[in-house]
């Protein structure tokens, strides 16, 4: 067994030094096709442990971990353990859609609610940075299996003091995982709505041309359930559980459209005609996004997984983590849709400082204007 390990964490490990190699001989790593490893979330990462390797007890996953290397260095890739917690069931059809979403291991009971209202197919990468985190996921898969019966988790690994939190390595993980054709791209505090969500949501989709669902991201309007005063953090009793009830409580100021400081982040969706059409004939309404509100517009979607755009892992932290993957979609042609029967609702909790978000945002800025000189301007043109 320790044998078996060793040679696991060595494969690993000399394939990750010939990848950041190759990295470093790059003038700088800022998402040029030609030092990127994937272009499509159907590509599988060469830095992954397949199913059939995944240790099964805490111990030898700590093993793992303790070989990673302790690095600050973006350029060296986390390992990931791929189904380290595996669905239940037999293979999905293509045409069904899985919930991808992302978290760290402060988020297990807000994964939960998630995954109680999706109530379908889910597939879920989680951080995992020190030993501790390790054992709070076999405590969690241990004492929820019924809840997680439909569900994969995988498992990204890092050791690190300085580096921020990988969204982006984390949502191409969960999109990696998905089994089917379709997915539904969601961070985790966020409660995918109406109830049984999953089935409605498929029956939706079922009625929607090929050509259309190929090249559509279809949004799911996003709002925000406002804490009480006496409350740290909204708590899912109070959910509207329908389009109706969401436009009784948006009018009683208890649901707000989410991010509604800043419009730009979710306002081309057109809140008040999803509010409208309680009684609409048709299950979506397209919606012009202009190149212009492509800076800020980061919705919530179901989207077509071959041959979409991966997320770009060079942003971490705060500030054009997920936005760059809506910029690059539009560039490539996708266009947007509203599903006028669903939304999603997020669990309004207290903020990062936001001193710390705008330190984040800067740095962020400088990574998103190299891979806009060096991929996004290549790729696609002005």
């Amino acid at each position: 067994l320790h044998g078996f390990y060793s040679n696991l964490r060595n494969t690993w490990w000399s394939q990750s030094n010939l990848l950041s190699l190759e990295w470093q001989k790059a003038a700088c790593r800022c998402g040029n096709e030609s030092t990127r490893q994937i272009t499509d979330l159907d590509n599988r990462r060469n830095d992954t442990v397949g199913d059939s390797k995944v240790p099964d007890s805490s111990e030898s996953i700590k093993m793992l971990f303790r070989g990673l290397p302790l690095s600050n260095d973006p350029l060296i890739q986390p390992l990931i353990l791929k189904n380290f917690f595996r669905r239940q069931g037999g293979s999905l059809a293509r045409s069904d859609i899985v919930l991808a979403t992302q978290m760290g291991t402060s988020k297990f009971n807000a994964l939960l609610t998630q995954l109680q209202y999706w109530n379908g197919p889910a597939s879920v990468a989680i951080y995992v940075k020190t030993e501790s985190d390790i054992d709070q996921i076999f405590n969690f898969t241990q004492h929820n299996k019924q809840a997680l019966q439909n569900t994969s988790l995988h498992l990204v690994m890092e050791r690190t003091t300085e580096l921020k939190y990988p969204h982006n390595i984390l949502r191409n993980v969960a999109t990696e995982g998905v089994e089917s054709d379709f997915f539904l791209a969601m961070d985790v505090d966020l409660i995918p709505l109406p109830a049984n969500c999953h089935n409605r949501l498929h029956d939706t989709m079922a009625a929607i041309e090929d050509s259309k669902k190929r090249s559509t991201l279809f949004v799911l309007p996003s709002f925000s359930l406002l804490r009480r005063k006496n409350e740290s953090v909204s708590t899912p009793d109070r959910l509207p559980l329908s389009k109706s009830d969401t436009v009784e409580m948006v009018k009683k100021k208890e649901v707000e459209q989410f991010w509604a400081r800043i419009q730009g982040i979710q306002g081309p969706t057109q809140y008040m005609k999803w509010m409208k059409n309680l009684n609409a004939s048709s299950s979506t309404y397209n919606i012009q996004v202009k190149f212009r509100q492509t800076e800020l517009y980061e919705p919530y979607v179901v989207a077509f997984k071959p041959g979409i755009p991966r997320y770009l892992e060079e942003l971490r932290g705060f500030g054009l983590n997920k936005v760059s993957f809506f910029r690059e979609t539009y560039r490539a042609g996708y266009r947007y849709s509203v599903l006028n029967d669903f939304y999603c609702v997020h669990l309004d909790h207290p903020e990062v400082s936001p001193d710390a978000k705008q330190k984040e945002g800067r740095a962020n800025e400088e990574v998103w204007k190299r891979i806009h000189q060096s991929y996004m301007l290549p790729k696609y043109g002005k």
